[in-house]
């Protein structure tokens, strides 16, 4: 469990809250000019600059003048881009939609226009879109048509075993674009059943973006997806965004909490959903009502809590850390295990191998990369690696094993 949050987190936490109260005057006069520092650079680490701006802009209260100039520079970067992104989306869109491929728009489309206070307020890296399964590669083939260019050279095969989403692609306005086939990645312990994406879809919600109608999850699924994603797919290492994310949700949607527990969660998933909905009520107060947090298993377990915690509020030089492996072999309790993590970093299988090369997935041709695939990891992955070993990062051994106390209760008892 986090104990003695510092001053600048505490103001974060109490600055991303749905109600848009603002946090009492003596929680700024006890800030420091270190503290007022942490602020910026929790902002950086998370993303969260133009959030705090719009919040901190609406009081009366003392604020450095150099603090608010950093977070309304990031405010107006961040205004600038939204506009790209949703002018991106609406071309996309009646590129897909007019040769006959629906999709749904994930996360941050929705949060940003419908959820946030302004699309300004919640930064987008890319367009995620999810298309049916067996449309996608299709959709890929058309949109590299029309001039987007893959950010890697990798099989689009590869990536539809073995990843949620294919290749991204580069729009020519630059936006970078995701096409999902899928809302988890190949899991040993989870796998979504395609009766519940069925579902999904049949649900959707259509909502207009300027004149041009988008569909998007209706707010249950969304919320689902919200929890899947910041447990299952990051271990929280989205920072205390995804708790925003939850609670301006929450706060701006009717929900229909039977369905999300009696028909959108599925058998054994309920921990997923559990972590994120009792630390959004937690920290931001959350609109999630204690009937909900009962059924879903809520009696806290000192041991998940801690390391979620500790993963939710870690640095940012934790958060671009490498591959699972690479945290499973820093993490490794036994000598055999640490090898068989590393063994599976520098011999990989030819999927592996196609998911960065034009290479066959399922033939050893692809092993005419490896050489390739080696050099990738020694000018690319292992000065990421090295970077996030510097103890000025902060301890990269605990965060490991926060990272697998927390995903060994995800799984545990499924």
């Amino acid at each position: 469990m986090v104990d003695n949050l510092s001053r600048a987190r505490k103001l974060v936490l109490d600055l991303l809250k749905a109600d848009e109260g603002i946090p009492e005057r003596e929680k700024f006069s006890a800030m420091e000019e270190k503290d007022w520092d942490e602020l910026l650079r929790i902002a950086r680490a998370h993303r969260l600059g133009p959030m705090l701006f719009f919040r901190l802009s609406r009081c009366d209260h003392e604020i450095p003048d150099e603090i608010m100039e950093r977070l309304l520079q990031a405010h107006r970067r961040n205004a600038v881009r939204s506009l790209k992104v949703f002018g991106e989306l609406v071309k996309v869109s009646r590129r897909l939609e007019s040769a006959g491929m629906p999709f749904i728009a994930l996360k941050g489309a929705h949060l940003a226009q419908f959820c946030y206070p302004s699309p300004a307020c919640r930064p987008m890296r890319d367009l995620d879109l999810l298309l049916k399964k067996d449309r996608c590669l299709e959709a890929f083939d058309l949109l590299v048509g029309n001039g987007y260019v893959p950010a890697i050279e990798g099989s689009a095969a590869a990536h539809m075993n073995q990843r949620r989403h294919l290749p991204p692609l580069r729009s020519p306005s630059g936006i970078q674009v995701e096409l999902h086939h899928g809302l988890i990645a190949p899991h040993p312990s989870f796998r979504m059943d395609e009766e519940l994406i069925g579902q999904m879809w049949s649900r959707n919600i259509s909502r207009k973006i300027g004149q041009d109608p988008v569909r998007f999850f209706c707010p249950e699924d969304l919320l689902f997806h919200l929890c899947i994603h910041a447990t299952l797919e990051h271990d929280f290492d989205l920072g205390p965004r995804a708790l925003a994310d939850i609670a301006l949700l929450l706060g701006s949607e009717p929900l229909d909490w039977n369905l999300l527990l009696e028909e959108i969660i599925p058998s054994g998933w309920r921990k997923l959903v559990l972590a994120p909905l009792y630390l959004a009520r937690l920290h931001l107060d959350a609109a999630v009502p204690e009937d909900v947090l009962d059924a879903l298993g809520s009696e806290v377990d000192p041991s998940w809590r801690r390391s979620a915690e500790y993963l939710l509020f870690s640095e940012s030089g934790n958060h671009s850390l490498p591959h699972k492996d690479v945290l499973n072999m820093l993490n490794a309790s036994k000598s055999g295990a640490a090898l068989s993590s590393m063994a599976k970093i520098l011999l990989p299988s030819p999927a592996v191998i196609a998911l960065n090369f034009p290479a066959p997935p399922d033939s050893w041709r692809a092993y005419r990369y490896y050489p390739a695939y080696v050099l990738r990891l020694f000018t690319l992955k292992l000065p990421g690696l090295m970077k996030a070993l510097d103890p000025g990062k902060g301890n990269i051994g605990e965060y490991a094993r926060h990272r697998r106390r927390f995903s060994d209760w995800l799984c545990e008892e499924k």
